[in-house]
């Protein structure tokens, strides 16, 4: 014949035997890929544990006063305690009350970033700042930061500020 090809037709135990073979080795696959996200989770739950403390200090204190009848501003200093890249976000427990600039940062090892809070008039009051810190991600750039903090878990403890209008 002109053109013929032979084709070889399949059994059904030959089918059954390569779907087996095929199912044994996505599940090979799987349990590969579980074992590094396990040795991965591993290595970071490892980073966890090594931090001790707060990654980020905060100068002058942890503490202040403001006039509650008038507009003040403070500045404050915060410190990466770590040797790794760190990013923080600041969050205001009364946005009412008080405004905090830049609400993100990223922290150099052992770098310092200077934070400017604002009081606006308000009632005789406490409140809290809270920063929020984690190690950055390799590559992290500051125009990433809102996004990778709605994505990321802190791992850091959060650093708070107690805000007193008297």
């Amino acid at each position: 014949m002109k053109g013929s090809r032979d084709y070889t037709h399949k059994t059904r135990d030959t089918k059954d035997t390569d779907t087996k073979e095929n199912e044994d080795e996505e599940k090979e696959k799987e349990e590969e890929k579980e074992e590094k996200e396990v040795k991965c989770y591993s290595k970071e739950l490892d980073d966890i544990l090594e931090v001790k403390s707060c990654l980020v200090g905060v100068l002058p204190a942890d503490e202040f006063e403001f006039p509650h009848d008038r507009v003040l501003r403070r500045k404050i200093l915060i410190k990466n305690l770590s040797d790794r890249e760190v990013m923080f976000k600041i969050r205001v427990s009364c946005l009412v009350s008080y405004r905090v600039k830049p609400v993100f940062g990223l922290l150099a090892p052992e770098g310092t970033y200077k934070v400017m809070i604002t009081h606006l008039v308000s009632e005789k009051k406490h409140d809290k700042i809270f920063i929020v810190n984690t190690f950055a991600p390799k590559g992290t750039h500051e125009k990433q930061l809102p996004q990778i903090f709605r994505a990321l878990e802190p791992v850091g403890f959060n650093r708070e500020i107690n805000l007193f209008a008297v």
